[in-house]
């Protein structure tokens, strides 16, 4: 491919454009994976759309890092490296003390939810076949209330740790 003269790739608002969902892990059936998932499983009533509890900025923290390993040789002046291992991460922030808070009874500590996430796609836009989710297996951490301020609303933080399955991304699903 050449030099690109023309154009510039367009880009995609953050704002309205993300889908959280989640979900007890007992939404997966005996010896099934996450990649199992069904677009019909998303729509079904045990998943829970809890976008709008998040906060903006740290309210879905998804985070990946992979470690290198050094290989260092004998009379070699370069320390050659290598991939390492991938840590995935999450922790989210989310309002709560109102009584349709959706976020604050569904990730209960130390239960297994299982997330599915959307990405720059309107939020209101239906499930469809082409779409692409990521999928977690986590087990909730304590919750945290965080401090309150002036002019500002409760939030509680809470850290969710990968269990199970790798964190799968990019998946498409069947539809059933």
């Amino acid at each position: 491919m050449g030099i690109n003269t023309s154009s510039v790739s367009s880009s995609v608002l953050a704002d309205g454009n993300l889908l959280v969902l989640g979900a007890p892990a007992s939404v997966l059936a005996a010896g099934k994976k996450l990649t199992d998932l069904k677009l019909s499983d998303l729509t079904a009533a045990t998943f829970v759309d809890l976008t709008y509890d998040f906060t903006a900025g740290s309210g879905w923290a998804d985070g990946r890092t992979q470690e290198s390993v050094s290989d260092d040789r004998l009379t070699s002046p370069t320390v050659f490296t290598r991939p390492g291992k991938v840590t995935d991460t999450l922790t989210a922030q989310y309002v709560y003390g109102s009584s349709d808070s959706v976020a604050d009874p569904l990730l209960v500590e130390g239960a297994a939810i299982v997330f599915a996430t959307r990405w720059a796609v309107p939020h209101d836009q239906a499930l469809s076949a082409t779409d692409k989710f990521d999928l977690w297996y986590t087990i909730a951490g304590v919750k945290a209330k965080d401090q309150p301020a002036a002019n500002s609303v409760f939030t509680k933080t809470q850290s969710f740790f990968i269990q199970k399955f790798r964190v799968a991304r990019d998946v498409t699903l069947s539809a059933t």
